[in-house]
């Protein structure tokens, strides 16, 4: 490759670094918004950022046996991520006490966004009940929701005549649940009156009361309103979903301690910073030259490393994750090494620095290759077959072990066949001498 060309490409490629590492690191506004940095979009679990634990115990008064605590589990799963929540485990456990045969379940959650409200309608007991007539408070019961309910969602805000906010939630009838109603709507009229009142209830608690007419149902779907965005949310969860079949009690959150204590997000982004930092200055002191082509290898690692964690969904960094990009930052970094030893053995036994270069990334090759291989197919498997932290643990190191191998065999000599062409002593620079061994 020619001089100026190797400079061009160098030059094209260290700005695409340099961007990409400023936006790792930055945050600025971006017109009414603020762009997040890399590091700040990245999502953390609560054993790094805190949050709360909650307890739910089996009611006394519950009438029936738990046959199948993971389908509760999963239920509960299913309406955390309903309501928005991301990071978080459901745990089922057995208290030790002689005679206890049901299970508590504990929910934790990263943050302190977590609402009581949210859980207890997390674990709300009961079927959805409909009743309607022509007062204000209905007592005919007219159906439930096991046939009656299509769908529900939240919608969002509508400003009102009087310039207040209200929350929509969309409710949709099956063709059963819109007949029944309509029908019930019916009767109310041929008893002479023109009001017909909707009330809808989760067991005892009622969800929503209020009048309803022919004209506010629209293609099967009522628009009900609450006044606040977490109400109309719950409201939704509890249309779509019912309760559970299970009575439980809940103990409201306690506060989780992050395990390194507070500002433990800033406390791991310095300790890899300081890593890193070792990491380049070693490569630097030991291998000239080659240390830095192995310096912007590394960088491009950790850009790319990161950047995959926020693409792939469901990735949730934990104090688990943080020992998979330990390791997949040590994979990387040896395969440097093993890399830049391989050129200088070739050179030290006569051969010029092209054919040094060549046969020395030949060499590494297969190592290379066999470490990869090896580092992803054994963190899928965790990431496969485990839960929990080792599952965590499994998929950034499955992130980190791919970026690795591809920055090991790829990144590093795209950096080299830039860089070679530009210096003049090669030897010098690269500090390739015929006396290593």
């Amino acid at each position: 490759m020619k001089k100026s060309k190797a400079i061009t490409l160098l030059s094209l490629v260290l700005f695409v670094l340099t961007v990409m590492l400023f936006v790792t690191f930055a945050r600025f506004p971006v017109g009414i918004y603020n762009f997040n940095s890399v590091l700040g979009a990245i999502e953390t679990n609560y054993d790094i950022s805190g949050g709360k634990t909650y307890t739910l115990t089996l009611a006394e008064d519950n009438n029936e046996e738990v046959e199948d605590i993971n389908s509760v589990i999963s239920t509960l799963e299913n309406r955390l991520n309903i309501l928005g929540y991301s990071s978080y485990t459901v745990t089922a456990y057995k208290v030790i006490d002689e005679g206890v045969k049901d299970y508590d379940i504990r929910i934790s959650l990263k943050g302190n966004n977590a609402t009581d409200t949210d859980i207890n309608t997390v674990a709300a007991f009961g079927s959805i009940r409909f009743f309607g007539d022509n007062t204000e408070d209905p007592t005919t019961e007219i159906m439930v929701d096991y046939s009656a309910v299509a769908d529900s969602q939240y919608v969002g805000e509508q400003v009102n005549e009087d310039g207040s906010t209200s929350y929509m939630v969309s409710l949709v009838f099956t063709d059963y649940g819109y007949d029944t109603l309509k029908k019930a709507m019916n009767n109310a009229s041929t008893e002479g009156s023109s009001n017909f009142y909707l009330k809808i209830m989760l067991g005892e608690d009622t969800i929503m009361n209020s009048q309803l007419s022919e004209a506010s149902i629209t293609n099967k779907t009522v628009y009900l309103t609450s006044q606040s965005v977490e109400s109309a949310k719950q409201m939704a969860l509890c249309l779509k979903t019912g309760g559970l079949a299970y009575k439980y009690e809940v103990e409201n959150g306690g506060e989780i301690t992050p395990l390194f204590g507070e500002n433990t997000e800033l406390k791991l982004v310095i300790s890899f910073a300081v890593l890193y930092l070792a990491l380049i200055i070693g490569f630097i002191v030991a291998f000239k030259g080659y240390g830095l082509i192995a310096s912007l290898t590394l960088l491009t690692f950790m850009v790319a490393q990161l950047g995959l964690m926020i693409a792939v969904p469901g990735i949730v960094l934990s104090i688990a994750g943080v020992i998979g990009l330990l390791l997949s930052t040590i994979l990387v970094a040896d395969g440097l090494i093993l890399t830049i030893k391989r050129i200088k053995e070739e050179f030290a036994l006569g051969k010029t620095v092209k054919a040094s270069v060549r046969v020395g990334f030949k060499r590494a090759l297969i190592p290379n290759i066999s470490i990869g291989v090896i580092a992803v197919v054994v963190s899928l498997a965790l990431f496969a077959i485990t839960g929990g932290a080792l599952q965590n643990f499994g998929a950034i190191m499955a992130i980190g072990s791919g970026v690795a191998f591809i920055c090991n065999v790829l990144i590093l000599r795209m950096f080299s066949s830039l860089i070679m062409p530009i210096v003049n002593k090669k030897e010098a620079f690269l500090n390739l001498k015929r006396e290593d061994v």
